[in-house]
């Protein structure tokens, strides 16, 4: 699994992005952290309700492993999908991409099933589909990040990827926006906002005149 897993900790809506420019694009630097207060597809949506490939717990000092842990309450709640969201942080954390992402499409199910879609499950589910693409963003998880936006046009982790991958288009303008829009939800004091401001500057410097 990619060193993006290794970053995913709880942040709680902070985002930290280090970005070097060449040619137009945007790519991130080695010091990528993300955001993960509030992280699914419009793919998704045509999928159904895939199964969940469940840890069986056979051993006692399971129990204090975090993803026991987080499919013990997902078990106990299934319709809570705050919980299946964290048993899908809790894959990544274990570098298993694959079972976040049916642990965060299960949390789209729910929220759907519930009559109040979470923008947090879908754009939850776009990072984990970057992690397992080998931090690229994939049509797919631009389908799932704007899927998130337009539940929550502030959504910080779905405007970070979409500036991304904007970004790694070529489509410089487009990248500036969504940064831009990501800079207006940052807190004033984040440490991050000199960064985005530096790397929006660079967009501008490289477009073309």
């Amino acid at each position: 699994m990619t060193a993006l897993l290794i970053l995913i900790f709880a942040l709680f809506g902070l985002a930290a992005a280090g970005f070097v420019v060449k040619r137009g694009r945007a790519l991130p630097s080695v010091a990528l952290a993300l955001f993960v207060m509030g992280v699914g597809t419009g793919a998704y949506l045509l999928l159904g309700r895939p199964g969940l490939a469940l840890r069986a717990l056979a051993h006692d000092d399971a129990k204090s492993d975090p993803v026991s842990k987080a499919l013990r309450q997902a078990r106990a709640t299934p319709h809570d999908g705050t919980a299946w969201r964290t048993l899908g942080r809790a894959y990544l954390d274990a570098r298993d991409g694959e079972d976040a992402l049916k642990a965060f499409a299960r949390a789209i199910d729910v929220s759907r099933a519930s009559g109040t879609p979470d923008a947090g499950a879908y754009s939850d589910y776009g990072m984990a589909l970057v992690a397992v693409s080998s931090d690229k963003v994939s049509d797919d998880a631009e389908r799932a990040f704007r899927a998130a936006l337009e539940i929550d046009p502030g959504d910080r982790m779905a405007l970070f990827f979409m500036g991304q991958s904007s970004a790694e288009h070529g489509r410089d303008a487009d990248a500036a926006t969504y940064w831009r829009r990501l800079l207006g939800e940052l807190p004033q004091d984040s440490p991050f906002r000199k960064q985005l401001i530096d790397d929006i500057a660079k967009l501008k410097v490289q477009a073309p005149h």
